[in-house]
């Protein structure tokens, strides 16, 4: 019973020390610093607790002192290897349960020293390791000698600092192991000279030390203020190491140990201290926690005083439950068998013990060395498919490649190199052959590489699992190589397998592979198991998902070269694996197609009664706008004057309305898409982002509005190779595409101040150019601008335009005007434009719309008002001599699917059976996107949103019967087109003569 008792400590200081520990969390994390200009009441209460309860490191340091001569004999170093997994599991816990995919999180796991995370914790350690060497020479010294020595780090520690104010000895905090060694040393002085029983009146001299303490943050604060005009060094004295602060640290710890000699109660086991204290500090030092509870709960501070206290008081009581979770799931995870055999694997009794641990890795890496070998192999393998594919043109690009590759890309190579492994383990165990395994993987992996290269040149971009589907048709795609190339391959590939089959039967009996048969199948069903989670990488948060995320792939739908540049084209093709296009209907059937073609034959003939015929030289122009908007229409900004006078005034005399964009700052080949196709985004699955990138090309016919023209021409003033654009419009039917390296070239390129990007009256005079030269054919043009893209750099000289409001960040202000700026230049683009088509003696119908608002307002305002942050103008316009059929309807919000339909009703045209049913839903139906919460991006499709004309989202339960009976048809048309057999595609594919 003596040796039990012997071994429980009090655990009162331990308690406060924690507590202090967590306040200090709260106040510097979870709240916003007060003002003192603002409320000087409330400055003072926070910099006093602040002061207070900056002293939970001293009691913690002075305790381990007060304690170490009862423990020398007691093997300190034993424990580290515990406390260690504790750590470990913890953090790798709240990694989990926070969903975090930041690869950096799980390096400090391991390596917690290498981030400074854990500064104190690690200097409490070390001391605590060493504290029976320490006790054990200072038991030899004489009180006169250890109170000299005491005296005079005191004086160096502690006096010095707090007489100049500074930092002298960076103690950082308290954090320091010399500022930890002191304590200890003053724990020790206090228990070898029995100062807790010898103070008197120890409870008044505490009260008066914090009521001092609290004076100095008063004092400090109105000195500050007359020197320094400001509060900076109103905390000169309420760090750990002033004089003042160790005063009221010793004198607390002094009242708690009297008291807790008196009760003698409060006691428990070195273990169980040990694990609430790694609780402790995991939970309010490990950042993932803290910006989870901080993004949860911080505010600034409310006007009530009460309404604060309760918000630290929550605060406090959520990181305090978070400790004693994490404490009671170690305790609980200690009983289970695995934790324990990891936890022998890792406790040392000595530092030699440790090296010797540290020798068994070696082992360990030599029994392994084929695989590990093999590994890197794959490493530089991975990192030289990586530079085929950059721009490695010039001496200079070609080392910035390569500096990128070994700078910036080791998460993704590590994840390459990690795939590629586990696939050569796959077939090693099945085969039992360790050199036919390497050899396999490697062709795979080479043919891989040299395929990519090849298409990225003829195509721009990588190899994708759709191009599977032409190795039936071997032949066509060798005639499209040089016979060089295939020869060389060949003479390559027979050159591995002579030597594979020679290797092999040479080191036969030293590659062998000596497993039983039980684990070895084992071993083959887990890695089955872990490939097949490659066909759910864009599934949201699934295990394949994070962990794709954890090595910080960047899926790059809109630009798969760039992405195979960025993630290696075994990544980027395994990214393309797992795409859905969209849910099939219950209804689907060719019957139930050909019974909707059927009813939509008969309501075109009916619309067409009030159309005309389309004339020979009709022409129709969509307008996407890049980033254009109206920023007075959001909420809680005040525009100094309308940057959009002609928008606003053309809009008031003909047809429009507002869009609703299917993302937030960017995603503009969505919408485009859209327009083009009569397709609805927020239809699609959430594994299909970018159907320009990921869905057009494996399209048998891909149909378009352009169909029901002679001659059609996509105008972009941009690289025609972003979103793959180039075979995009080529599967559609464009005649032209006119892009900045266009084999024809793009003829105006002019520029505005120093915006990089060519100007919107650039782009509309190349679109005019092309209207001129078209006669008597039916004509439409597609012209995607480019002036507003961001960034927005102070690009323009004479800049008059402001506004008031918070909706952007401070730093982002200039931003602002010179985006204002760039749309007032759009807008006089656009009325020279509209005179200059006014002027054209034929039918033109003009569909101008913006696509998408900027990426530059603060996150929170996207949060609060979803919808009108993906809200833009839109009107439908046909020139003077189309004048006598001007309509002008006004439309609340509208999907950009929709709009061939409006622009054939702007025209009075006749429609084909696929746009009357469009016409329904126009008419008929509430437009759509994709839920905003689920990606501000448009990274995830999301859950399909009706949206009323007051930015009220709709079930779709709430529409009418006949509403649910038009948006079953159209859903049911548009994935027999994009996902389904196509009954339905030359029927959409009709001309209105047809």
């Amino acid at each position: 019973m003596k040796t039990k008792k012997a071994n429980r400590y009090g655990i009162i200081t331990i308690f406060f020390a924690s507590v202090f520990m967590i306040i200090q969390r709260v106040l510097i994390t979870a709240t916003v610093v007060p003002e003192y200009a603002q409320n000087p009441t409330r400055f003072y209460i926070y910099n006093i607790l602040l002061a207070l309860t900056a002293v939970g490191g001293n009691l913690l340091a002075l305790y381990m002192g007060y304690y170490a001569n009862e423990n020398v004999k007691k093997n300190f170093i034993s424990p580290l290897g515990r406390m260690y997994l504790m750590y470990v599991l913890l953090a790798l816990i709240i990694n989990i349960f926070c969903l975090s995919v930041n690869i950096r999180d799980y390096w400090i796991i391991l390596f917690p020293i290498s981030q400074n995370l854990f500064g104190f914790a690690v200097s409490f350690l070390f001391v605590f390791a060493s504290s029976p060497l320490i006790v054990t020479h200072l038991n030899k010294f004489q009180n006169s000698n250890i109170k000299k020595c005491f005296t005079l780090l005191s004086i160096f520690f502690v006096v010095l600092p707090t007489m100049f104010g500074k930092d002298i000895f960076s103690f950082s905090g308290g954090n320091n192991i010399l500022w930890v060694a002191y304590l200890f040393l003053m724990g020790y002085v206090i228990r070898r000279f029995n100062i807790v029983s010898r103070f008197r009146y120890r409870f008044m001299h505490f009260i008066l030390s914090g009521f001092f303490l609290s004076l100095l943050v008063i004092l400090m604060t109105k000195v500050s203020m007359h020197v320094h005009l400001d509060v900076s060094t109103a905390n000169r004295f309420s760090v750990p190491w002033s004089i003042f602060s160790v005063y009221y640290s010793v004198l607390l710890f002094i009242c708690i140990e009297r008291y807790n000699a008196r009760i003698g109660s409060f006691k428990s086991s070195f273990k169980t201290i040990s694990i609430f204290l790694v609780a402790t500090q995991v939970a309010t030092n490990w950042q993932v926690l803290i910006n989870k509870i901080s993004e949860k709960y911080k505010i600034a501070f409310p006007d009530s005083a009460f309404e604060w206290s309760k918000r630290i008081l929550l605060i406090i009581g959520i990181y305090f439950s978070v400790c004693i979770v994490l404490a009671l799931v170690i305790c609980l995870v200690q009983k289970f068998a695995i934790y324990k055999w990891i936890e022998r694997k890792l406790v040392f009794n000595s530092w030699f013990q440790l090296i010797d641990k540290l020798l068994k890795i070696k082992d360990w890496i030599y029994a392994n060395s084929r695989l590990i070998l093999s590994a890197v192999f794959y490493y530089f393998f991975t990192a030289l498919q990586i530079f085929l594919l950059s721009d490695y043109r010039t001496k200079d690009r070609a080392i910035s490649a390569v500096l990128t590759i070994f700078t910036q890309r080791q998460a993704q190579l590590f994840l390459n190199v990690i795939i590629i492994t586990a696939f050569l383990l796959l077939i090693f165990l099945i085969t039992k052959r360790f050199w036919y395994a390497f050899t396999f993987t490697l062709i795979i992996d080479l043919l891989l590489t040299v395929s990519t290269v090849i298409k990225v040149k003829l195509r721009m971009e990588p190899i994708l699992p759709s191009d599977l589907l032409f190795l039936s048709n071997i032949s066509e795609i060798l005639s499209m190589i040089s016979p060089i190339i295939v020869i060389v391959l060949v003479f390559i590939l027979m050159i591995l397998a002579i030597s594979t089959f020679i290797l092999q039967h040479r080191a036969n009996k030293f590659y062998n592979l000596k497993i039983s048969v039980k684990k070895r199948l084992l071993w083959i069903f887990m890695l089955l198991f872990l490939f097949s989670g490659l066909f759910w990488v864009n599934h949201q948060d699934s295990p394949s998902n994070l962990l794709f995320r954890f090595f910080k792939v960047d899926s790059q739908f809109y630009n798969q070269r760039k992405g195979a540049m960025i993630n290696g084209p075994l990544i980027q093709f395994i990214n393309n694996i797992d795409v859905k296009i969209m849910d099939r209907p219950k209804e689907y059937s060719e019957e139930k197609i050909k019974s909707i073609m059927k009813k939509y034959d008969k309501e075109a003939t009916q619309m067409n009664e009030s159309r005309k015929e389309w004339a020979q030289d009709q022409t129709v122009v969509f307008v996407l706008s890049e980033s254009f908007s109206d920023p007075s229409r959001l909420p809680n900004i005040k525009l100094s004057r309308d940057p959009i006078p002609f928008v606003n005034s053309l809009s008031s005399k003909t047809t429009s309305g507002l869009m609703l964009s299917s993302a937030y700052g960017g995603g503009t080949a969505n919408m485009e898409w859209q327009s083009l196709t009569g397709m609805d985004m927020s239809n699609l699955d959430a594994t299909l982002p970018t159907p320009y990138t990921q869905l057009v090309n494996k399209q048998k016919v891909a149909p378009s509005f352009l169909n029901l023209f002679d001659e059609s021409s996509a105008i972009h003033p941009y690289w025609g190779t972003l979103y793959n654009r180039m075979n995009v419009f080529k599967k559609f039917g464009f005649d032209t595409f006119r892009y900045l390296e266009s084999p024809d070239g793009f003829k105006h390129l002019e520029t505005i101040g120093n915006n990089p990007y060519v100007s919107d009256e650039a782009s509309y005079n190349e679109t005019l150019d092309k209207i001129k030269k078209n006669e008597n054919r039916t004509q439409f043009i597609q012209l995607s601008t480019m002036q507003n893209r961001m960034p927005y750099d102070n690009y323009y000289e004479e800049n008059d335009f402001d506004y008031d409001g918070d909706i952007v960040t401070d730093s982002t202000g200039n931003t602002m005007r010179t985006y204002l700026k760039g749309l007032n230049l759009s807008d006089q683009a656009l009325e020279k434009f509209i005179l200059e088509i006014d002027n054209i003696q034929k039918p033109i119908t003009l569909l101008w719309y913006g696509d998408h608002l900027p990426g530059i307002y603060k996150e929170d305002e996207f949060t609060k008002y979803p919808y009108n942050y993906r809200e833009t103008n839109f009107f439908v316009y046909n020139n003077k001599y189309m004048d006598n059929n001007q309509k002008n309807e006004k439309y609340s919000l509208v999907s950009p699917y929709v709009f061939p339909s409006l622009a054939l009703e702007q025209a009075q045209l006749k429609v084909t059976p696929f746009y009357a049913l469009l016409t329904e839903v126009l008419n008929n139906i509430p437009a759509t996107t994709n839920d905003p919460n689920s990606s501000s991006q448009n990274v995830y499709n999301g859950q399909r949103k009706f949206v009323d004309q007051n930015n009220n989202v709709l079930k779709e339960s709430q529409l009418s019967e006949e509403q649910k009976e038009i948006i079953k048809e159209y859903m049911l048309i548009q994935y027999d087109l994009i996902a389904g057999k196509q009954y339905s595609a030359k029927w959409a594919m009709k001309r209105a003569s047809e």
